[in-house]
């Protein structure tokens, strides 16, 4: 087997049976794809991210490769694997049963969730757009690089670390009509300089801030769409 096999290589070590938890229902996340594992401690709340390779996936059991020499956390810590499918998002919580400065070995230890992704049409538009975290007075600033109804991609000033997927932030929008508040996860964030490259999928958004969303959405199309057409007759 190849778990096994892993073992005698040394890159895991005997799962304690103690910590076997029941088997999820269905774990999909592939042998060579990648996942991300979340920690997060009542001290830092914010979840660290490790990126890896999903080496091994064995009923409830996973090791997950080229964790870059992380640490095994506290036992009270609340770890996440997490792992993009074709139509959106799945997690599942699990037990770290093990640690080598090269992978983790891990038990699953709930059910996996799936977020679909939505098929909202996204457009280009350069848009006022503030970002914090829901416990910080101060907001980092930065303009949209696209936007959907869905959720958006912007370029905000340098965030120093403040920010880390998932984590949940306050959203202040400045579209045309008016300031638009809204609650969002962070899907992705490249550092960079002199600004940082953040998506976020929006969340808990009213039905009037989905319309007046689309409705900005709409007006970015019909200019683009005029646009090309005044070109094509030129």
């Amino acid at each position: 087997m190849a778990w096994d096999w892993l073992k005698r290589k040394g890159g895991v070590d005997e799962v304690d049976p103690d910590l076997e938890p029941d088997a999820a229902e269905s774990l999909l996340c592939r042998r060579g794809s990648d996942a991300t594992i979340l920690v997060a401690t009542a001290d830092e709340p914010h979840a660290a991210t490790i990126h890896g390779t999903v080496a091994i996936v064995d009923d409830n059991r996973l090791v997950i490769t080229n964790t870059g020499g992380a640490e095994k956390p506290a036992d009270d810590a609340t770890v996440t694997l997490q792992w993009p499918v074709d139509t959106g998002l799945r997690h599942v919580a699990v037990t770290v049963a093990s640690t080598t400065p090269t992978a983790w070995n891990l038990v699953v230890s709930g059910d996996v969730v799936h977020e679909q992704r939505r098929r909202w049409i996204r457009v280009r538009t350069n848009l006022p757009v503030f970002v914090r975290l829901p416990e910080q007075e101060e907001w980092l600033s930065g303009n949209t690089i696209n936007l959907s109804a869905g959720g958006m991609a912007a370029v905000l000033e340098a965030t120093n670390g403040q920010l880390n997927a998932p984590a949940k932030v306050d959203i202040r929008l400045n579209l045309p009509d008016g300031a638009l508040t809204l609650t969002g996860t962070v899907s992705e964030i490249i550092e960079d300089e002199p600004g940082s490259m953040v998506r976020a999928d929006f969340s808990e958004v009213e039905e009037a801030c989905h319309e007046r969303l689309a409705a900005h959405v709409f007006h970015v199309q019909r200019e683009e769409l005029a646009r090309r057409r005044q070109q094509g007759a030129a």
